[in-house]
């Protein structure tokens, strides 16, 4: 009767047309509270129902429903549909499948039901919809929590709840606000005082379709100071469309971002100079969209030894001051603002090329040791990687000028070998690397060879007297 109140034990309650199960739907009579034994132990199973419209449960003008996991199957359209002026309490809603088609709540007609403390949806195991407002429904939705729905609350035509402390987290959508409903988030005629936190739903925490008035939303906690605001729903978006007053906004603490970013992707390093190499990478994805990137290098190839060069927004890099003919390797991650940092992208490598020159060689001298031998020395070259070795050029004759290549040797000294005697030579020599880069040409130095053979003796000389003061020989 009105003003009694039905204690339902712990256990499960099948609801439907079977034979081994209580008739559905379940109608609530008018002043009577149901109260469970506790949402973890006194379950309603709503399996299917006879209600037109596809309620499992019907409410009723000062019921109260409290204390149940209440949860169903695809072929129930509505868990609870609500009129009147029920207060539905401290339960939990679930569906049997990831967001079947179902709406945990539906509150119609001039309906002002209370609805508090309760949890709708769970990972895995969320609503397509939670709470659903229409027509000139005026409820009051006060401390509930809203997880893994695809919407958490859903207001449609003229429908105007209150809507205070709830915490409505980790959905696709947070609110869904639609013609010309005027719901009251803070700070509007319901006299709400805000306090909702509305975090981490991935398509948006609100959005607004179609809305005339100002949708009153102040005094609430958002990931973002002021909140982001679009017209396309996306990752890291607050407010979708405009004119919701947030005045009073605070941030989320903690903020709900327990995800890293997503990898980043295709990673790219190309040699643009000696001293220089561009990187590139596909963007990774946050669901807050607010990311940074760590690059991180270690020298030679296939290398491990990875250290952190650069923090940047943007996805390339030209990573300058390299040393020239070396090896670098390359990686990447993306830290979002909460420094929830990725795994690493693939590896990419490049060589910077080695285009510099050596200097000169300097001081060529060059010293004839025999009629046949010549021996050259010069200062050392330098090179910003290394002198691999050096190009030894001669030429024969005063003045000559036709050089040839005659040796390659490593070190500073030449000994040139099998040459003529009393026969003048020209030398010169540059320096290379192992990039083949060639120095310009030392001074040249020129020697003529040892002449030590005399000349044969002279044959057949003969003296004749041919005046009294002359002799020819």
């Amino acid at each position: 009767k009105s003003g009694q109140t039905l204690l339902v034990a712990s256990g499960t309650y099948d609801f439907g047309r079977g034979t081994q199960q209580e008739p559905a739907p379940l109608t609530m009579k008018p002043g009577v509270p149901i109260q469970g034994a506790g949402a973890e132990t006194t379950v309603l199973n709503l399996d299917s129902t006879t209600d037109p419209d596809g309620a499992g449960i019907l409410g009723a003008d000062n019921a109260a429903l409290s204390g149940f996991t209440i949860q169903s199957a695809d072929s129930v359209t509505f868990h609870i549909t609500l009129t009147g002026a029920s207060t539905i309490a401290d339960n939990r809603f679930i569906d049997l499948c990831d967001r079947c088609s179902s709406t945990a709540v539906r509150v119609r007609g001039n309906g002002a039901p209370i609805l508090t403390g309760n949890t709708f949806g769970q990972i895995e195991a969320g609503l397509t919809t939670a709470l659903r407002v229409e027509e000139t429904a005026s409820p009051t939705i006060t401390r509930n929590t809203f997880t893994g729905n695809e919407t958490a609350i859903e207001i449609l035509s003229s429908a105007a709840p209150m809507i205070e402390a709830n915490t409505i987290i980790g959905n696709q959508v947070g609110l869904s606000i639609l013609g010309s409903s005027n719901p009251d988030l803070g700070g509007g005629e319901r006299a709400s005082n805000g306090g909702n936190i509305l975090s981490c739903n991935t398509t948006a925490d609100v959005t607004l379709a179609d809305t005339v008035q100002t949708i009153h939303a102040q005094r609430n906690a958002w990931d973002h100071l002021p909140p982001t605001v679009s017209s396309e729903p996306g990752s890291g978006i607050d407010i979708v469309g405009g004119g919701i007053d947030v005045a009073e906004s605070s941030t989320v603490s903690p903020r709900c971002l327990t995800e890293a970013p997503t990898v980043p992707l295709n990673l790219i390093a190309t040699a643009r100079s000696q001293n220089q190499i561009s990187l590139s990478w596909s963007p990774a994805v946050d669901n807050f969209g607010e990311i940074n990137y760590q690059i991180e290098r270690c020298q030679e190839a296939n290398c491990t030894g990875f250290e952190q060069i650069a923090v940047i927004t943007e996805t390339k890099l030209d990573d300058t001051g390299l040393s020239a003919a070396t090896a670098y390797t390359y990686r990447v991650r993306a830290v979002d603002v909460d420094d929830n940092v990725s795994p690493a992208s693939n590896t990419a490598g490049a060589t910077t090329p080695d285009q510099s020159a050596p200097t000169p060689p300097s001081n060529l001298t060059a010293n004839a040791v025999s009629e046949t031998q010549i021996n050259l020395s010069w200062g050392a070259s330098t090179d910003d990687v290394a002198v691999t070795g050096y190009r030894i050029e001669r030429c024969q004759g005063v003045n000559c000028t036709n050089f040839v290549e005659i040796g390659q040797p490593t070190g500073t000294t030449f000994n040139n070998i099998g040459l003529s005697a009393g026969t003048t030579y020209s030398y010169r020599v540059r320096a290379v690397d192992a990039a083949n880069n060639a120095s310009g040409y030392s001074n040249t130095a020129t020697v003529r060879t040892l002449d030590t053979t005399a000349p044969t003796t002279p044959g057949n000389l003969t003296a004749g007297a041919v005046s009294e003061t002359q002799i020819n020989l």
